[in-house]
């Protein structure tokens, strides 16, 4: 699960109080992810990309390796792009993208060369 060192000497971000207690100045976004998997060993990944980018940053943090290669796995699976949008410069490409498309097509049309305060690339 996790290391029981889980304050590093090398990054304490934490502070002993007088009660006892332990303040840790870390957002507590994913801490209840983080607290589950210390209990059980297991927690379901969150489906944003970004979520499990800033779970495996905490996951780090805290020295819950298992934890932060599940999260590395998950996201080496989601590398490739989820959508591909070509630009294209001619009406020849425009007819050979539809004709070739096995899906449906979506054109949308950028007109920025009247556009005084556009910018060229």
């Amino acid at each position: 699960m996790c290391s029981h060192n889980i304050i590093r000497d090398v990054d304490v971000r934490a502070f002993f109080l007088a009660a006892g207690f332990i303040r840790i100045d870390r957002s507590g976004k994913h801490f209840g992810s983080i607290l589950n998997w210390m209990r059980d060993g297991d927690v379901p990944l969150p489906a944003c990309t970004s979520d499990i980018e800033e779970l495996h940053h905490e996951a780090k943090y805290y020295l819950c390796e298992e934890l932060a290669h599940k999260c590395e796995v998950a996201l080496q699976m989601r590398t490739g792009p989820s959508c591909q949008v070509p630009l294209l410069t001619s009406a020849r490409e425009e007819q050979q993208l539809i004709s070739n498309a096995k899906k449906p097509v979506v054109k949308l049309q950028v007109n920025r060369h009247n556009n005084k305060y556009s910018y060229t690339m």
